[in-house]
């Protein structure tokens, strides 16, 4: 169960606090001892899933996740690690896009004079971008395991054009295959996304 402080949510909480949060939320699902430099990163991450309501199928999820990425780095570890590196190349790029069209939306909906066309443009546009953007790079890898494992025919020649491969096709794919892995379904992973206003 997630901690619920009296917390304003953009002061920064003591070491404490976050050491706290870090015991409720993430230390019961490590299997080895942090190092020190990987302690703070997990300290902050346990601050920021208390911020965002994280609750225990996001931690599930992560699990998933993880487990995949153990798999995926047994079986080929030089091109798994071309894949993830490629995919953090990306991350810049994909969080100016998203800026940009969040600029865009927070523009139509300020000016004096609403247009709701402008507005529902802008909304749709900042949908779409998002999914292209986000989606598109942390789906690679369950989309990587499932082409690599589950044998679908949509792959890509190489690590870095995994990693291009439209988001539509991440989610069509990974929504379609029927397996249950580590005590979970591929399928969690896409909950919340809708591939169609993609083709309005």
């Amino acid at each position: 169960m997630l901690l619920t402080y009296n917390i304003d949510m953009f002061d920064e909480p003591s070491f404490a606090i976050k050491e706290r949060f870090f015991s409720e939320i993430f230390k019961p699902y490590l299997k080895h001892e942090l190092r020190v430099e990987n302690y703070y990163y997990f300290l902050d991450q346990s601050w920021t899933a208390w911020l965002l309501g994280v609750k225990k199928k996001g931690i599930k999820n992560m699990l998933l996740v993880e487990w995949v990425c153990e798999q995926l780095y047994k079986d080929d570890p030089s091109n798994f690690s071309q894949l993830v590196s490629y995919s953090l190349d990306q991350v810049y790029d994909a969080q100016e896009r998203i800026i940009q069209s969040e600029n865009g939306y927070r523009e139509a909906r300020s000016s004096k004079e609403i247009d709701i066309v402008k507005v529902f443009s802008a909304s749709l546009r900042h949908y779409k971008v998002f999914f292209e953007s986000e989606f598109r790079l942390w789906s690679t890898i369950p989309y990587f395991f499932t082409v690599t494992k589950h044998g679908k025919k949509l792959g890509g020649s190489s690590p870095n054009t995994f990693v291009e491969i439209p988001a539509s096709t991440k989610y069509q794919t990974i929504k379609d295959v029927k397996v249950v892995l580590h005590k979970s379904d591929l399928h969690d992973l896409i909950e919340g996304f809708d591939k169609y206003p993609m083709h309005l």
